[in-house]
């Protein structure tokens, strides 16, 4: 948590807007506001000052570090609750892989379920290129495990896995999420139409593939989509 002052001057001129750029994606109009880094690291923040229609840039590189925590009995340790409703303000579309899942993360560990899922979902949407692969992929993990067991929504979790699909690049990892998906439409929401089909996609994607754990989940789903057919001979 790092505490921001506008030392611009002259400083809250009437009239004055502002504009805090964190370099981690998130943004702020407060004069002197609060932000949480999710993960150490270099940063470049830019302060905005607008005022008669003329903007100034200040902008200086920080240094972000892992906090050394001695044990003060005087002095506890932050709690993670105190940071959530910094967090709260966050943009999950504007983090990167890396940030997002630490966001993720921290909703969990505050059984903060739909937060969780919401910010998660951010990575899982086309044209957002900050995401990378494997960050995508973990987030998939997360958020149709929160659906599934959390919340209790096996559909939503098929939906999350569906689109997972379509934006991740690597073809294992595609089928992996196909057969999530598939495994949900056939056992648990009994459209044995779409099982079928995703079922059917994901083998195409593993058809290079060594992984036998993956090919033992797909011939499974696909027997459950034959047994459903009434098809117990193939």
């Amino acid at each position: 948590r790092v505490q921001f002052e506008d030392l611009s001057f002259p400083r809250k001129q009437t009239g004055t807007k502002v504009r805090w750029d964190f370099g981690d994606g998130q943004i702020s109009d407060q004069h002197d506001p609060t932000h949480v880094y999710l993960r150490p690291g270099s940063y470049s923040v830019k302060l905005t000052r607008r005022h008669d229609g003329r903007d100034a840039e200040i902008v200086n590189a920080i240094q972000i570090e892992r906090p050394l925590l001695l044990p003060d009995p005087k002095q506890p340790p932050d709690e993670l609750a105190a940071y959530l409703p910094i967090l709260d303000s966050y943009d999950p579309a504007r983090c990167d892989g890396p940030s997002l899942l630490q966001l993720v993360r921290a909703y969990e560990q505050q059984e903060r379920w739909a937060s969780a899922v919401t910010a998660g979902k951010a990575a899982l949407k086309p044209d957002t290129p900050q995401f990378d692969d494997e960050s995508r992929y973990e987030l998939a993990q997360r958020v149709a495990q929160i659906q599934r067991e959390q919340l209790l929504d096996s559909a939503a979790a098929a939906e999350s896995w569906t689109a997972a699909a379509r934006v991740l690049l690597k073809a294992e990892w595609r089928a992996h999420c196909e057969i999530a998906a598939a495994d949900l439409l056939i056992n648990e929401l009994s459209q044995t139409a779409e099982a079928k089909k995703l079922s059917e996609i994901a083998a195409r994607h593993l058809r290079n593939a060594t992984d036998p754990e993956l090919q033992s989940r797909l011939h499974r789903v696909r027997g459950d989509v034959l047994a459903r057919q009434g098809n117990g001979k193939e």
